[in-house]
């Protein structure tokens, strides 16, 4: 993608975004006004490095300093090369750090190459260009992330679950690939009344308590159901049912649902 080059309207500062901000508002690096990135109708190249860069046609006949190599460039009176077609929108949510305090961000990542302020230490920095779609282990929301993040912890800003950003050299699995999603059984414990989580599959499992200490046995899940934050399967067993329980992964509030009723069947014959 080409980088366009024009001037801050407030201050004349010399400014660089790639074609993807095209008709975003950002903010100047130097006077800190907010601008719209204008439309780049002349399409060049560096002289220098082979760069693809491209101006706006009011900057015809502007020198400015190519963001590859650094090269004095003189924006041409018309385009030496197609200008640039912005691509579509990446939809999610985008993760890096701020360079500065090293706080975890997430913006939409539509707004990849423009200027923000971090909200820690308030400084301005540029949101990563470059970053690898990939969904979140946990809630499949859509979310991307720079090479610097690679094999690193970072928390989904839409279920607030902890992954390992994966690398940019590996292969998405299969949408079929894998194990089923884990089902979490939450519920009670007999001695201090504690709500526990367990893997649904393990029934009949001894676990200890996290608040008294005492075993308790993992009981048969008898009530499925979804958290409304997370999306996340759960279970219960039929005594819960109708009770509000905090979700294992998200500690989003889920209401268990009514144990279905049987009623007896007719007896027949005689009495």
């Amino acid at each position: 993608m080409s980088d366009v080059l024009f001037q801050c309207p407030s201050c004349s500062r010399h400014l660089v975004t790639n074609a993807g901000s095209i008709g975003l508002v950002i903010a100047c690096t130097e006077c800190r006004q907010q601008i719209f990135v204008p439309k780049a109708g002349i399409g060049f190249a560096c002289p220098g490095c082979r760069a693809e860069l491209a101006a706006p046609a009011s900057q015809a006949g502007a020198t400015f300093h190519c963001p590859g190599c650094g090269a004095a460039v003189v924006v041409p009176a018309q385009s030496t090369a197609a200008p640039p077609q912005p691509k579509p929108p990446v939809k999610g949510d985008l993760l890096f750090r701020c360079p500065t305090c090293s706080r975890r961000l997430a913006v939409q990542a539509s707004v990849t190459g423009t200027v923000a302020t971090c909200a820690a230490c308030k400084q301005q920095i540029i949101i990563p260009r470059h970053a690898l779609p990939f969904p979140c282990p946990n809630c499949q929301a859509e979310l991307a992330a720079p090479p610097s993040l690679a094999r690193q912890a970072f928390d989904c800003p839409r279920c607030q679950a902890t992954f390992t950003v994966p690398p940019h050299d590996a292969a998405p699995p299969p949408a079929n690939a894998g194990a089923p999603p884990k089902v979490f059984l939450v519920f009670r414990c007999t001695a201090c009344g504690g709500l526990l989580d367990a893997d649904a599959t393990s029934t009949g499992a001894v676990v200890a308590c996290k608040s008294c200490g005492q075993q308790a046995i993992v009981p048969a899940s008898k009530l499925s159901f979804k958290c409304p934050k997370c999306l996340r399967e759960l279970a219960a067993p039929a005594c819960l049912g109708g009770a509000t329980l905090a979700c294992p992964r998200c500690g989003g509030q889920a209401v268990a649902p009514q144990a279905a009723l049987r009623l007896p069947s007719k007896r027949t014959g005689k009495v």
